[in-house]
């Protein structure tokens, strides 16, 4: 199957045997009608997993299924919802996935299995119901369907608000499905966390108890996450019992040639990948390909209507920009055999149907795991033979991935991680509250000491009001704030020269591929961007000028960064590294003019102002000596280093690297580099690295170190990323910038550069800033959690030092209360909190009734200091403590 590629390319071959279907019964409860229907569409008996997890549903156990593509999960789900409303009508079910398309795709094959069922009270309503879906209609679909077909999206800004119009289906709720969840990780996976809390919160309310199904890609995890994304126990199926045909896996690196100056370079891998779909097509087989990029979708589509003329109108291009009509109709022609191949972006990476395909070709690696087995899964659906094609980018890991096979066959799958965070859980607290008002039983949603700190920040900035005073109730002091749960950047769509809506972007790719000047490819047509109307957010586009076919635009794109607030610091040998708050702004200069033709290169100002982008965010950065380097390579040096840790960290902390920013400075013999999240507020992926940056460091050291090539090449420091064009990169000054820092050869010590703004608080208005206030109060519970920890392990000795010291003057509780405090300060270095410290003495001791009485008569007594804000130990006390301690140790 890949001799249609060129053979000089292929590193290695591998087959995978068919593998034979296992099968056991259909559960308890299934309608007789439904499994001779079953069985009319040749499914007489059920694959072991799809048994497994049906019966787990039927007895009202959660359930994450967690196999490969084409396992029939679709199935799992099917059969308990179809019985359930075969046995009652007014049962509902509510199907979510993260991709309108997917929903789409689902609701026709649920339609069509249930067209086949005679029904005894009549047919259920299977719809969608979304953003998409006209005001008019929400209200009647809602009410009178048996299955809902939704996204995240919708129950987040419509379903949950607006609970009080459908109480019917609410009430009627027994099954919740949420299908890919896998996908539902950083960002959006953070916020859906927060959107199933208050659909539970609201099911509870109209007393229902819906059984929670959950589908994935395989995870290593499925267990944990499916846990923590929804807050209850589930049982996971893990089970491969499905039949699967042979599949053939080439690992490929695209040729080198000669050019006519003698210089060595490689093939493209998106136009290697483009010829091979090509071939592909030409030889009958219906092949997909997926890109890292939607610019790289439309150059490779350009390329092979250049090469391969025969294949006009068999393959096209696909992306989640298009607008909805034009994606459901190219869904429609790949499903129905129309089209012989497409092009596409991850969009297609989700179990939509897109008929019969036997050939994947994937255009760079995925990203992880599990992604490269989705995408590849998209062919071979039927048994029959496919081939899978992974082409080696132009990316370290690329390349290591090709020419280690084992490592890719040999890794196991990624964990899916998502974790409650206070951050989000600020954002969702004031719609929660608008759709009930909030209480103490609430906490059987959130866990409890985030819940409670996150209720009184909302307060403090007036975003939430107390109701009752006994019992203590919330409600939203104003109309609570909407916003996306895929990223707070604004929406833009253009236009065509006729007026059609052609794609959609967000304002960051607005600024980096769409702005006024710039050269934009839709499938078959290349367009220039004439002027964006801001207040619509809507961007013109016009027909290309001939004289301009042929070249490309670069955005000129100005990065700042202040740091706004330090909260962490730590001094290494050769350098320092911090965490913190850091403001983050970009800006659109002007744009670069390509003509590939004529080989020039021209820079243009702006066509009409572009408005900057400016968000709070969190990360860290580092401090590093120059004083190693000549000065010819300092700037390249730490250009290069910036590259590498763009390249390392999205690795060791589970993130793609468009989630991460990175950003330098250089000033005489000292560097700043700064690694940041790409998102407002922050979610804590950069912060991550702060504790074992030095082993990220070694890593990059290994891989530019290791790397054959002289200059610095892509497999090293040369990545797609940089907004620098990838100029003024040095790999021999990385390589000794790295030695020097990490002490393999000597380094003088630097005096950092200084920000007038470090240690500055940020007052908090905007949900940006209360999502920073509310990281840092979630760190501090952290620290203190850590602290009670501590204190409970050492607090025998410390009560006893106490009362030694003490003892006639202090009743058993005071002395208690004394010794948890010395230790919680000792462990932290600073004042606690009142409520901390009642918290630690409840938890270390079990007994609060004298905590009040205690903490008075310390006080009155001189041993402490403080309110009920914070408290300290007065400095004899602690002195006194401090000195038992000592004389201990030297006895």
């Amino acid at each position: 199957m890949h001799r249609l590629l060129d053979q000089r390319g292929i590193n290695s071959v591998h087959t995978i045997k068919p593998r034979k279907a296992q099968y056991g019964p259909f559960p308890p409860g299934v309608p007789d009608d439904l499994i001779r229907v079953l069985a009319r569409q040749g499914i007489k008996k059920l694959y072991a997993h799809q048994s497994e997890a049906a019966g787990h549903i039927m007895a009202g156990r959660n359930v994450i299924i967690t196999t490969g593509t084409s396992s029939g999960k679709s199935m799992v789900y099917t059969i308990p919802v179809f019985s359930a409303l075969f046995n009652n009508p007014r049962t509902r079910a509510l199907y979510i996935s993260p991709a309108k398309a997917l929903g789409q795709n689902q609701a026709g094959a649920m339609n069509e299995l249930a067209a086949q069922i005679d029904w005894p009270r009549g047919r259920p309503v299977i719809t969608t119901c979304d953003g998409d879906t006209s005001q008019n209609e929400r209200r009647g679909i809602i009410n009178e369907s048996g299955v809902i077909i939704t996204t995240p999206d919708f129950i987040h800004a419509c379903l949950l608000p607006r609970h009080r119009s459908w109480p019917g289906f609410f009430t009627g709720l027994q099954y919740v499905i949420i299908d890919e969840a896998h996908v539902l990780k950083g960002v959006m996976g953070c916020h859906c966390l927060q959107v199933f809390r208050r659909l539970r919160r609201i099911c509870d309310y109209y007393g229902a108890r819906p059984v929670f199904i959950l589908c994935t890609a395989t995870i290593a995890n499925p267990g944990e996450f499916a846990g923590n994304l929804t807050g209850l126990p589930f049982r996971a199926v893990t089970g491969e019992t499905s039949a699967a045909g042979e599949k053939t896996v080439a690992f490929y690196e695209p040729p080198t040639y000669e050019t006519e100056d003698g210089q060595t370079k490689r093939r493209l891998t998106h136009f290697e990948a483009a010829r091979a779909v090509g071939r592909y097509v030409e030889a009958g087989r219906r092949t997909i390909m997926f890109c890292r990029s939607r610019r790289v979708v439309e150059s490779a589509y350009r390329k092979l209507q250049e090469n391969f003329s025969g294949t006009s109108g068999q393959v096209t291009t696909y992306k989640g920009t298009y607008s909805p009509q034009f994606r459901r109709e190219i869904e429609n022609r790949l499903f129905t055999g129309k089209l012989k191949g497409v092009i596409t972006t991850n969009a297609l990476e989700l179990g939509i149907n897109v008929g019969d395909l036997d050939t994947c070709i994937l255009a760079g690696f995925a990203g992880s795991i599990s992604s490269t087995w989705q995408q590849a899964g998209r062919v071979g659906r039927k048994g029959q033979k496919s081939l899978i094609v992974l082409m080696a980018n132009e990316d370290p890991l690329d390349f290591y991935i090709v020419r280690h096979p084992h490592y890719f066959f040999g890794q196991p799958f990624e964990k899916a991680v998502v974790s409650e965070k206070m951050q989000f859980l600020v954002d969702h607290l004031p719609l929660a509250a608008a759709e009930l008002p909030l209480r103490k039983e609430d906490t059987a949603y959130w866990e409890q000491g985030i819940y409670y700190e996150a209720v009184k920040l909302l307060l403090k900035h007036g975003r939430l009001r107390l109701i009752t005073d006994r019992p203590k109730t919330y409600g939203s002091a104003e109309d609570p704030e909407f916003f996306s749960l895929r990223g707070e950047s604004d929406n833009y769509q253009t236009l065509d020269p006729d007026g059609r809506i052609v794609e959609q972007y967000n304002y960051d790719d607005v600024l980096k591929d769409a702005y006024p000047g710039a050269i934009l490819p839709v499938y078959d047509r290349m367009y220039l961007v004439d002027e964006i109307d801001f207040d619509r957010k809507i961007i013109k586009l016009k027909d290309l000028p001939q004289q301009m076919i042929g070249c490309y635009t670069r955005a000129v794109i100005n990065s700042r960064i202040t740091v706004e607030k330090v909260d962490r610091t730590r001094q290494e040998d050769n350098f320092t590294v911090h965490a913190g708050v850091l403001n983050i702004h970009k800006s659109f200069t002007g744009y670069t003019l390509v003509d590939v033709k004529n080989e020039t290169k021209n820079i243009y100002e702006p066509k009409q102002p572009v408005k900057p982008i400016d968000f709070p965010t969190a990360g860290i950065w580092l401090d590093i000596d120059l004083s190693n380097l000549i000065p010819a390579l300092k700037y390249e040096a730490v250009h290069a280093l910036k590259h590498l840790l763009h390249i390392v960290i999205p690795l060791e902390v589970m993130c793609e690297r468009h989630d991460l920013g990175a950003s330098m400075l250089v000033e005489g013999d000292n560097a700043r580099i700064f690694i940041y999240d790409n998102y407002a507020g922050g979610v804590g992926l950069a912060e991550s690295a702060f504790a074992d940056i030095k082993r990220i460091l070694e890593r990059c050291y290994e891989l530019v170190k290791g790397c054959g090539c002289t200059g610095g090449c892509p497999s090293c420091i040369i990545i797609p990323q940089c907004l620098q064009a990838n100029e003024r990169l040095s790999k021999e000054g990385a390589i000794k910038l790295l030695a020097g820092i990490l002490g393999k050869e000597t380094s003088r010590m630097h005096i950092p550069i200084r920000s007038d703004k470090e240690n500055m608080t940020v007052k908090a208005k905007s949900r940006a800033d209360i999502r920073l206030e509310a990281r840092a109060l979630e760190m501090e519970l952290q620290e203190y959690a850590r602290a009670v920890d501590h204190a409970r392990t050492h607090l025998p000795a410390v009560v006893e030092c106490v009362k030694s010291l003490y003892g006639r003057r202090l009743i058993k509780q005071e002395a208690t209360l004394l010794a948890v405090l010395y230790l919680l300060i000792s462990c932290t270095g600073k004042p606690v909190p009142g409520r901390v410290l009642k918290q630690a003495v409840a938890q270390c001791t079990q007994w609060s009734v004298m905590y009040r009485l205690s903490l008075r008569n310390l006080r009155d007594r001189g041993f402490i200091t403080g309110s009920d804000e914070q408290f300290a130990l007065l400095p004899g006390v602690k002195k006194d403590i401090d000195s038992h301690f000592r004389k201990a140790a030297r006895q």
